[in-house]
Protein backbone atom coordinates (compact mmCIF):
# COMPACT_ATOMS: atom_id res chain seq x y z
CA UNK A 1 0.00 0.00 0.00
CA UNK A 2 2.79 2.37 0.96
CA UNK A 3 6.06 2.21 -1.44
CA UNK A 4 6.90 5.51 -1.21
CA UNK A 5 6.17 6.05 2.31
CA UNK A 6 9.73 6.99 4.01
CA UNK A 7 8.29 8.22 7.35
CA UNK A 8 6.09 11.23 9.10
CA UNK A 9 6.83 13.95 11.54
CA UNK A 10 4.06 15.33 14.10
CA UNK A 11 2.77 18.79 12.97
CA UNK A 12 0.70 19.26 16.42
CA UNK A 13 -1.49 17.36 18.21
CA UNK A 14 -3.59 16.72 15.52
CA UNK A 15 -1.82 16.72 12.06
CA UNK A 16 1.21 14.76 10.73
CA UNK A 17 3.15 15.33 7.63
CA UNK A 18 3.66 11.90 5.42
CA UNK A 19 7.33 12.07 3.97
CA UNK A 20 7.75 10.72 0.81
CA UNK A 21 10.68 8.72 -0.83
CA UNK A 22 9.34 10.24 -4.38
CA UNK A 23 6.44 11.82 -6.05
CA UNK A 24 3.38 9.67 -5.20
CA UNK A 25 -0.40 12.00 -6.31
CA UNK A 26 -2.24 9.25 -4.98
CA UNK A 27 -1.08 9.57 -1.14
CA UNK A 28 -4.31 10.08 -0.01
CA UNK A 29 -6.12 7.46 -1.06
CA UNK A 30 -3.20 4.98 0.37
CA UNK A 31 -3.70 7.47 3.48
CA UNK A 32 -7.25 5.78 3.92
CA UNK A 33 -5.68 2.44 4.91
CA UNK A 34 -2.83 3.75 6.86
CA UNK A 35 -3.75 2.63 10.66
CA UNK A 36 -2.29 5.29 13.21
CA UNK A 37 -1.64 4.20 16.92
CA UNK A 38 -0.58 5.07 19.93
CA UNK A 39 3.07 4.55 19.95
CA UNK A 40 3.80 4.65 23.63
CA UNK A 41 0.55 1.95 23.70
CA UNK A 42 2.68 -0.04 21.04
CA UNK A 43 5.73 -0.06 22.99
CA UNK A 44 4.84 -0.50 26.41
CA UNK A 45 2.08 -3.31 25.02
CA UNK A 46 3.14 -5.09 22.02
CA UNK A 47 1.69 -8.27 23.15
CA UNK A 48 -1.75 -6.59 22.46
CA UNK A 49 -1.36 -5.35 18.85
CA UNK A 50 -2.85 -8.23 17.30
CA UNK A 51 -5.93 -9.04 19.93
CA UNK A 52 -7.09 -5.28 20.99
CA UNK A 53 -8.73 -2.65 18.78
CA UNK A 54 -8.06 0.77 18.92
CA UNK A 55 -9.56 3.24 16.58
CA UNK A 56 -11.83 6.19 16.42
CA UNK A 57 -14.59 4.26 14.30
CA UNK A 58 -18.44 3.84 14.80
CA UNK A 59 -17.42 0.92 17.25
CA UNK A 60 -15.83 -0.24 20.29
CA UNK A 61 -14.18 -3.53 21.15
CA UNK A 62 -15.85 -5.48 23.86
CA UNK A 63 -14.25 -8.50 23.67
CA UNK A 64 -12.88 -11.77 21.98
CA UNK A 65 -12.07 -15.34 22.56
CA UNK A 66 -9.94 -16.55 20.55
CA UNK A 67 -11.38 -19.21 18.16
CA UNK A 68 -15.16 -18.25 18.77
CA UNK A 69 -15.74 -14.50 18.71
CA UNK A 70 -15.51 -10.90 18.28
CA UNK A 71 -17.69 -8.85 19.54
CA UNK A 72 -18.39 -5.19 19.02
CA UNK A 73 -20.91 -2.21 20.82
CA UNK A 74 -22.07 0.93 19.35
CA UNK A 75 -19.89 3.77 20.30
CA UNK A 76 -22.18 6.44 21.07
CA UNK A 77 -19.60 9.30 21.27
CA UNK A 78 -18.46 8.38 17.14
CA UNK A 79 -17.62 11.46 15.00
CA UNK A 80 -19.58 10.58 12.51
CA UNK A 81 -23.16 9.50 11.83
CA UNK A 82 -24.46 6.63 14.92
CA UNK A 83 -24.86 3.46 13.80
CA UNK A 84 -28.57 2.32 13.83
CA UNK A 85 -27.12 -1.22 15.28
CA UNK A 86 -26.22 -1.75 18.55
CA UNK A 87 -24.37 -4.99 19.26
CA UNK A 88 -22.37 -6.70 16.57
CA UNK A 89 -20.89 -10.54 16.98
CA UNK A 90 -18.10 -11.68 14.43
CA UNK A 91 -18.32 -15.47 14.04
CA UNK A 92 -15.95 -17.36 11.89
CA UNK A 93 -17.07 -20.81 9.63
CA UNK A 94 -14.95 -22.31 7.12
CA UNK A 95 -17.14 -23.94 4.92
CA UNK A 96 -19.84 -21.27 2.67
CA UNK A 97 -22.22 -23.93 3.17
CA UNK A 98 -22.68 -23.66 6.88
CA UNK A 99 -22.44 -20.36 6.54
CA UNK A 100 -25.30 -20.11 4.43
CA UNK A 101 -27.38 -22.16 6.71
CA UNK A 102 -26.55 -20.33 9.62
CA UNK A 103 -28.59 -17.15 7.95
CA UNK A 104 -31.40 -19.30 6.97
CA UNK A 105 -32.20 -21.04 10.43
CA UNK A 106 -32.30 -17.08 11.75
CA UNK A 107 -28.57 -18.24 14.00
CA UNK A 108 -26.65 -15.53 12.21
CA UNK A 109 -28.29 -12.12 10.24
CA UNK A 110 -25.01 -11.99 7.70
CA UNK A 111 -22.61 -14.33 5.94
CA UNK A 112 -19.70 -13.78 4.05
CA UNK A 113 -19.27 -15.00 0.61
CA UNK A 114 -21.56 -18.03 0.68
CA UNK A 115 -21.12 -18.87 -3.16
CA UNK A 116 -22.96 -19.02 -6.01
CA UNK A 117 -24.20 -22.85 -5.24
CA UNK A 118 -25.22 -21.98 -1.70
CA UNK A 119 -27.18 -18.49 -3.12
CA UNK A 120 -30.29 -19.95 -2.94
CA UNK A 121 -30.31 -20.84 0.42
CA UNK A 122 -30.23 -17.86 2.36
CA UNK A 123 -33.37 -15.44 2.20
CA UNK A 124 -31.39 -12.60 0.74
CA UNK A 125 -28.72 -13.17 -1.38
CA UNK A 126 -26.83 -10.38 -2.29
CA UNK A 127 -24.42 -10.37 -5.47
CA UNK A 128 -21.99 -8.09 -5.56
CA UNK A 129 -18.28 -7.00 -7.23
CA UNK A 130 -15.30 -7.35 -5.79
CA UNK A 131 -12.28 -5.43 -6.12
CA UNK A 132 -10.57 -8.52 -6.67
CA UNK A 133 -9.01 -10.21 -10.12
CA UNK A 134 -7.79 -13.57 -10.02
CA UNK A 135 -4.68 -15.09 -11.98
CA UNK A 136 -1.52 -16.89 -12.17
CA UNK A 137 1.54 -15.41 -11.27
CA UNK A 138 4.27 -17.26 -13.91
CA UNK A 139 8.19 -17.91 -12.24
CA UNK A 140 9.98 -16.07 -15.01
CA UNK A 141 12.96 -15.49 -13.50
CA UNK A 142 13.57 -18.95 -11.85
CA UNK A 143 11.89 -21.26 -14.74
CA UNK A 144 13.24 -21.99 -17.59
CA UNK A 145 10.45 -23.40 -19.65
CA UNK A 146 8.25 -20.64 -18.46
CA UNK A 147 11.02 -18.01 -19.88
CA UNK A 148 9.98 -19.31 -23.16
CA UNK A 149 7.42 -16.86 -24.48
CA UNK A 150 5.68 -20.08 -26.40
CA UNK A 151 5.45 -22.04 -23.53
CA UNK A 152 3.43 -18.79 -22.13
CA UNK A 153 1.49 -18.08 -24.88
CA UNK A 154 0.37 -21.56 -24.60
CA UNK A 155 -0.79 -21.47 -21.05
CA UNK A 156 -2.50 -18.50 -21.79
CA UNK A 157 -4.53 -20.13 -24.86
CA UNK A 158 -5.37 -23.21 -22.81
CA UNK A 159 -7.37 -21.36 -20.50
CA UNK A 160 -11.64 -21.27 -20.67
CA UNK A 161 -12.22 -18.15 -18.89
CA UNK A 162 -15.74 -18.16 -20.05
CA UNK A 163 -16.02 -22.21 -19.04
CA UNK A 164 -14.37 -21.41 -15.36
CA UNK A 165 -16.81 -18.07 -14.87
CA UNK A 166 -19.82 -20.10 -16.07
CA UNK A 167 -19.21 -23.39 -14.33
CA UNK A 168 -16.74 -22.89 -11.82
CA UNK A 169 -17.74 -19.13 -10.23
CA UNK A 170 -21.55 -19.99 -10.96
CA UNK A 171 -22.09 -17.17 -12.90
CA UNK A 172 -20.84 -14.35 -10.36
CA UNK A 173 -18.11 -12.78 -12.35
CA UNK A 174 -16.35 -12.09 -15.21
CA UNK A 175 -13.68 -13.14 -17.95
CA UNK A 176 -10.38 -10.48 -17.16
CA UNK A 177 -7.90 -9.26 -19.94
CA UNK A 178 -5.55 -8.21 -16.58
CA UNK A 179 -4.69 -7.73 -13.75
CA UNK A 180 -7.09 -4.76 -12.36
CA UNK A 181 -10.98 -4.09 -11.90
CA UNK A 182 -12.23 -1.58 -14.78
CA UNK A 183 -13.00 1.17 -12.52
CA UNK A 184 -8.55 1.59 -11.58
CA UNK A 185 -6.62 3.95 -12.66
CA UNK A 186 -4.58 2.17 -15.81
CA UNK A 187 -7.19 -0.39 -16.95
CA UNK A 188 -6.52 -0.68 -20.53
CA UNK A 189 -10.02 -1.55 -22.21
CA UNK A 190 -8.47 -2.33 -25.63
CA UNK A 191 -6.84 -5.05 -24.04
CA UNK A 192 -9.20 -8.41 -24.89
CA UNK A 193 -8.51 -11.76 -23.17
CA UNK A 194 -6.78 -14.44 -24.82
CA UNK A 195 -9.10 -16.76 -26.71
CA UNK A 196 -9.16 -20.21 -25.91
CA UNK A 197 -7.39 -22.63 -28.28
CA UNK A 198 -6.30 -25.95 -26.48
CA UNK A 199 -4.94 -27.15 -30.42
CA UNK A 200 -2.70 -24.52 -30.79
CA UNK A 201 -1.67 -24.14 -27.30
CA UNK A 202 -0.76 -27.85 -27.94
CA UNK A 203 1.21 -26.94 -30.88
CA UNK A 204 3.23 -24.59 -29.36
CA UNK A 205 4.32 -26.52 -26.26
CA UNK A 206 5.40 -29.13 -29.02
CA UNK A 207 7.35 -26.40 -31.13
CA UNK A 208 8.94 -25.20 -27.84
CA UNK A 209 10.15 -28.93 -26.86
CA UNK A 210 8.37 -28.48 -23.61
CA UNK A 211 6.01 -31.32 -23.74
CA UNK A 212 5.58 -33.04 -20.50
CA UNK A 213 7.57 -30.34 -18.74
CA UNK A 214 6.73 -30.38 -14.82
CA UNK A 215 5.43 -27.62 -13.30
CA UNK A 216 4.14 -26.97 -9.27
CA UNK A 217 0.68 -25.19 -9.35
CA UNK A 218 0.52 -23.83 -5.44
CA UNK A 219 -2.44 -22.84 -4.30
CA UNK A 220 -4.26 -22.56 -0.78
CA UNK A 221 -7.95 -23.11 -0.07
CA UNK A 222 -10.77 -21.04 1.86
CA UNK A 223 -9.80 -17.33 -0.54
CA UNK A 224 -12.63 -17.42 -2.33
CA UNK A 225 -15.36 -19.93 -2.73
CA UNK A 226 -14.54 -22.93 -4.89
CA UNK A 227 -10.48 -21.88 -5.31
CA UNK A 228 -9.19 -25.32 -4.39
CA UNK A 229 -11.79 -26.56 -7.99
CA UNK A 230 -10.07 -23.97 -9.78
CA UNK A 231 -6.74 -24.79 -9.34
CA UNK A 232 -7.32 -28.07 -10.31
CA UNK A 233 -9.41 -27.16 -13.61
CA UNK A 234 -6.52 -25.02 -14.15
CA UNK A 235 -4.14 -27.70 -13.48
CA UNK A 236 -6.32 -30.34 -16.30
CA UNK A 237 -5.90 -27.22 -19.08
CA UNK A 238 -2.23 -26.73 -18.87
CA UNK A 239 -1.90 -30.52 -18.93
CA UNK A 240 -4.62 -30.58 -21.88
CA UNK A 241 -1.96 -28.31 -23.68
CA UNK A 242 1.13 -31.04 -22.99
CA UNK A 243 2.16 -29.70 -19.77
CA UNK A 244 2.76 -32.07 -16.96
CA UNK A 245 1.59 -29.56 -13.82
CA UNK A 246 0.69 -30.87 -10.17
CA UNK A 247 -1.22 -28.71 -7.45
CA UNK A 248 0.70 -28.46 -4.27
CA UNK A 249 -2.59 -27.31 -2.00
CA UNK A 250 -0.84 -25.51 1.31
CA UNK A 251 -2.15 -24.48 4.33
CA UNK A 252 -2.47 -20.55 5.05
CA UNK A 253 0.89 -20.06 6.44
CA UNK A 254 3.03 -22.06 3.79
CA UNK A 255 0.61 -20.29 1.07
CA UNK A 256 2.07 -16.75 2.55
CA UNK A 257 5.79 -18.08 2.65
CA UNK A 258 5.37 -18.99 -1.15
CA UNK A 259 3.46 -15.20 -1.41
CA UNK A 260 6.25 -13.50 -0.16
CA UNK A 261 9.38 -15.49 -0.15
CA UNK A 262 10.41 -14.69 3.04
CA UNK A 263 13.75 -16.91 3.93
CA UNK A 264 16.63 -16.15 1.09
CA UNK A 265 16.41 -19.35 0.25
CA UNK A 266 12.95 -19.89 -0.17
CA UNK A 267 11.80 -22.14 -2.95
CA UNK A 268 9.54 -20.30 -5.17
CA UNK A 269 6.90 -22.17 -6.94
CA UNK A 270 6.70 -22.62 -10.73
CA UNK A 271 2.92 -21.28 -10.79
CA UNK A 272 1.38 -19.49 -7.98
CA UNK A 273 -2.82 -18.54 -8.04
CA UNK A 274 -3.88 -15.32 -6.42
CA UNK A 275 -6.67 -13.49 -6.02
CA UNK A 276 -5.55 -9.79 -6.13
CA UNK A 277 -7.60 -7.15 -4.67
CA UNK A 278 -7.36 -3.64 -5.80
CA UNK A 279 -9.16 -1.29 -3.07
CA UNK A 280 -7.30 1.84 -4.22
CA UNK A 281 -8.89 1.45 -7.61
CA UNK A 282 -5.33 2.46 -8.94
CA UNK A 283 -2.82 -0.37 -11.22
CA UNK A 284 0.45 1.27 -9.12
CA UNK A 285 -1.21 -1.23 -6.10
CA UNK A 286 -1.23 -4.45 -8.31
CA UNK A 287 1.52 -3.87 -10.60
CA UNK A 288 4.05 -2.67 -8.13
CA UNK A 289 4.00 -5.72 -5.84
CA UNK A 290 3.40 -8.32 -8.49
CA UNK A 291 5.08 -7.41 -11.73
CA UNK A 292 8.25 -5.25 -10.93
CA UNK A 293 11.41 -6.14 -11.52
CA UNK A 294 12.82 -7.61 -7.56
CA UNK A 295 8.87 -6.18 -6.95
CA UNK A 296 7.81 -7.70 -2.81
CA UNK A 297 5.89 -10.89 -4.65
CA UNK A 298 7.41 -10.52 -8.23
CA UNK A 299 8.84 -13.06 -10.21
CA UNK A 300 8.55 -11.27 -13.08
CA UNK A 301 11.55 -8.98 -15.15
CA UNK A 302 11.11 -6.80 -17.68
CA UNK A 303 12.54 -3.31 -18.18
CA UNK A 304 9.47 -2.12 -20.31
CA UNK A 305 6.99 -2.76 -17.56
CA UNK A 306 9.17 -1.30 -14.95
CA UNK A 307 9.64 2.01 -17.34
CA UNK A 308 5.86 2.10 -17.75
CA UNK A 309 5.82 1.75 -13.62
CA UNK A 310 8.57 4.31 -12.82
CA UNK A 311 6.95 6.79 -15.15
CA UNK A 312 2.78 6.34 -14.53
CA UNK A 313 3.97 6.68 -10.61
CA UNK A 314 5.23 9.79 -10.72
CA UNK A 315 2.91 11.10 -13.01
CA UNK A 316 0.12 14.05 -11.58
CA UNK A 317 -1.67 13.95 -14.50
CA UNK A 318 -4.63 11.28 -14.20
CA UNK A 319 -5.14 10.69 -17.55
CA UNK A 320 -1.10 10.43 -18.29
CA UNK A 321 -0.63 8.64 -15.18
CA UNK A 322 -3.56 5.81 -16.97
CA UNK A 323 -1.70 6.18 -19.95
CA UNK A 324 1.32 4.89 -18.85
CA UNK A 325 -0.07 2.22 -16.71
CA UNK A 326 -2.49 0.78 -19.82
CA UNK A 327 1.09 0.54 -21.08
CA UNK A 328 2.27 -1.55 -17.97
CA UNK A 329 -0.95 -3.96 -19.13
CA UNK A 330 -0.46 -4.05 -22.77
CA UNK A 331 3.50 -5.47 -22.38
CA UNK A 332 2.05 -7.94 -19.70
CA UNK A 333 -0.44 -9.08 -21.92
CA UNK A 334 1.99 -8.97 -25.20
CA UNK A 335 4.70 -11.02 -23.75
CA UNK A 336 2.52 -13.19 -21.59
CA UNK A 337 4.08 -12.60 -18.35
CA UNK A 338 0.92 -13.97 -16.28
CA UNK A 339 -2.27 -15.57 -16.56
CA UNK A 340 -5.35 -13.63 -16.23
CA UNK A 341 -8.48 -15.24 -14.97
CA UNK A 342 -11.77 -13.60 -13.93
CA UNK A 343 -12.96 -10.41 -11.87
CA UNK A 344 -14.50 -12.22 -9.12
CA UNK A 345 -17.90 -11.84 -8.04
CA UNK A 346 -19.25 -12.93 -4.70
CA UNK A 347 -22.90 -13.70 -2.89
CA UNK A 348 -23.13 -12.60 0.24
CA UNK A 349 -26.07 -13.81 2.61
CA UNK A 350 -28.19 -11.68 4.41
CA UNK A 351 -31.53 -12.74 6.61
CA UNK A 352 -34.84 -11.03 6.72
CA UNK A 353 -34.55 -8.96 9.03
CA UNK A 354 -31.04 -7.09 7.36
CA UNK A 355 -31.03 -3.93 5.15
CA UNK A 356 -28.05 -3.62 3.14
CA UNK A 357 -26.61 -3.46 -0.03
CA UNK A 358 -23.17 -4.09 -1.36
CA UNK A 359 -20.19 -1.13 -1.82
CA UNK A 360 -18.30 -1.33 -4.63
CA UNK A 361 -14.90 -1.13 -3.48
CA UNK A 362 -15.99 -5.08 -2.02
CA UNK A 363 -15.94 -3.53 2.01
CA UNK A 364 -19.03 -4.52 4.31
CA UNK A 365 -19.56 -1.82 7.39
CA UNK A 366 -22.19 -2.87 9.61
CA UNK A 367 -22.79 1.52 10.02
CA UNK A 368 -24.07 1.08 6.93
CA UNK A 369 -26.61 -1.74 7.74
CA UNK A 370 -29.91 -1.62 9.35
CA UNK A 371 -32.28 -4.16 11.20
CA UNK A 372 -36.30 -3.65 9.38
CA UNK A 373 -38.45 -2.64 12.83
CA UNK A 374 -40.45 -5.88 14.39
CA UNK A 375 -43.65 -5.44 14.55
CA UNK A 376 -46.76 -7.68 16.24
CA UNK A 377 -49.29 -8.87 14.04
CA UNK A 378 -52.65 -10.67 15.32
CA UNK A 379 -53.79 -13.51 13.61
CA UNK A 380 -56.59 -16.08 13.97
CA UNK A 381 -54.97 -19.34 15.50
CA UNK A 382 -58.56 -20.93 16.98
CA UNK A 383 -60.22 -23.55 14.68
CA UNK A 384 -63.81 -24.61 14.54
CA UNK A 385 -65.47 -28.23 14.41
CA UNK A 386 -63.54 -30.36 12.06
CA UNK A 387 -60.49 -28.64 12.30
CA UNK A 388 -61.90 -25.75 10.29
CA UNK A 389 -60.22 -22.64 10.89
CA UNK A 390 -63.01 -20.05 12.24
CA UNK A 391 -63.52 -16.42 10.36
CA UNK A 392 -61.14 -14.12 11.36
CA UNK A 393 -63.45 -11.45 11.76
CA UNK A 394 -65.09 -13.45 14.33
CA UNK A 395 -62.14 -15.02 16.12
CA UNK A 396 -62.48 -14.68 19.90
CA UNK A 397 -58.61 -16.02 20.43
CA UNK A 398 -56.36 -14.55 18.54
CA UNK A 399 -52.59 -15.23 19.30
CA UNK A 400 -50.18 -13.00 19.04
CA UNK A 401 -46.66 -13.79 16.24
CA UNK A 402 -43.85 -12.24 16.32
Amino acid sequence: FYPQFKGAKKVDESTIDLELSDADPITPVRAWFLPIYSAKWMKENPEELAIKVVGTGPYKFVDYVKGQYVRFTAYEDYWGDKPTIKDVTYLWRKEPSVRAAMVKTGEADFAWAVGADQAANVPQPKQAATVDVVFVRLNTVDNKVLQNKQVREAMNLAVDRKGIVDKILGGFGAVASQGVPEFAIGYNKDLKPTPYDVNKAKQLVKDAGAEGAKLEYVTTKGRFARDDELAEALTNMFNAAGLSTKVTMLDNVGWRDYMYGIAPDQKHSDLFQINSGNEAGDSSQTLEPWFRTKGQRSLTADAQVDKSMDDGRKSTNMDERAKLYGQAWARLSSEFLYVPIAHLGIVHGTSKRLTWEPRLDGQVMVKEMAARPSTWTNVPSCTGRRGRACPASSCTSPSRTW
